[in-house]
C-alpha cells in the first residue's frame, strides 16, 4: 500500500486513533448487546456477564460465528474484565475465552453474515444478541421492537487504502480528504448510523435522534472498547481454525 500523504489529507480534526501511516478511516462501527423491548420492558442485559447468564439460563441468542474477533473481546468481558482489562490478548486470556464460549455455543444461534442476524432479530427467533449497531437501528427504523446497549459494546473501524501502484494516487488522496470532511463524514453518518471520524462532523448534525445513535458520537464511544486491529490483523487466521472447531464440535 502507499503511504498517506498528509499534505494533502487534513487530519487537524480527525480522531488519531483511525490515523496510520498507509490508512485513513472512512467511519466507526461497532458490535453491541441488542434485546427486544418487547421482551425486556424493565429489564435487559448491560454486561457481557448478563448477556452469558440470560444466554445460559434462557436463551437461545444470537452471536456471530463468522470469526472470532470481537468474539473473544466480549467473551473476556464475560468473565468480568472491565474494557481497561480485556488487552493486551494473551495465551491465557484466549483459554479463558474460549472456555467462556463452550458455556453458551450450544444455547446460541449462530449467524455468518450480517443478514442472517437481521433475519433472526426481525422473525424475532431470538430477543437477545449480539450484532451491529448500525443494522440495529436499520431494523429499528423499520419497525422492530429493538434496543440497543452501548456499555461494553466493541468498536472499530474501516479505513481508506491506496494501492502502491495506483495510476491516479494524487486523486485518491484528494478524495480521502475530501470524504473526511465533517460536511461529507455527516452525511455518511446521517445515512448509515455509522460514527464519524471527524469530530467537527457532529456540529453538522442536528437530529438528536441520529446523534444518539453513532457509535463515535463522545457520550457513546467512551463506553466501548476500541478493537485492537494490529494484532487480530497478525493473529485472526492462527485463531480461526480453533474458532471453526469450535462452532463444529
Amino acid at each position: 500500500m502507499s503511504q498517506i500523504d498528509y499534505n494533502v489529507v487534513n487530519t487537524t480534526d480527525i480522531y488519531e486513533d483511525v490515523i496510520d501511516p498507509y490508512g485513513v478511516g472512512i467511519l466507526y462501527w461497532s458490535d453491541n448487546i441488542i434485546y427486544n423491548t418487547q421482551e425486556f420492558t424493565d429489564w435487559h442485559p448491560s454486561t457481557w456477564k448478563e448477556f452469558w447468564e440470560w444466554t445460559i439460563a434462557k436463551g437461545p441468542s444470537a452471536f456471530n460465528g463468522g470469526r472470532p474477533n470481537h468474539g473473544i473481546e466480549a467473551a473476556l468481558m464475560a468473565r468480568g474484565y472491565s474494557i481497561d482489562e480485556v488487552y493486551p490478548l494473551t495465551e491465557d486470556k484466549i483459554e479463558e475465552a474460549f472456555d467462556s464460549f463452550e458455556q453458551i455455543k450450544d444455547n446460541t444461534k449462530w449467524y455468518i453474515e450480517g443478514g442472517q442476524g437481521q433475519q433472526l432479530f426481525a422473525d424475532q427467533e431470538v430477543i437477545l444478541g449480539e450484532f451491529f449497531g448500525c443494522d440495529a437501528f436499520m431494523l429499528i427504523d423499520k419497525g422492530v421492537p429493538l434496543g440497543l446497549e452501548w456499555n461494553q459494546g466493541i468498536y472499530t473501524c474501516d479505513y481508506w487504502l491506496v494501492p502502491k501502484n495506483a495510476p491516479h494516487k494524487e486523486n485518491a488522496m484528494k478524495f480521502i480528504d475530501f470524504a473526511s470532511r465533517p460536511e461529507q463524514q455527516a452525511k455518511l453518518a446521517e445515512l448509515t448510523y455509522n460514527g464519524p471520524i471527524n469530530k467537527r462532523a457532529f456540529d453538522y448534525i442536528n437530529d438528536k435522534n441520529v446523534l444518539e445513535r453513532l457509535p463515535s458520537y463522545p457520550e457513546n464511544k467512551e463506553k466501548m472498547l476500541l478493537f485492537d486491529h494490529e494484532w487480530w490483523g497478525e493473529h485472526e487466521e492462527e485463531l480461526l481454525e480453533r474458532w471453526n472447531t469450535m462452532l463444529s464440535s
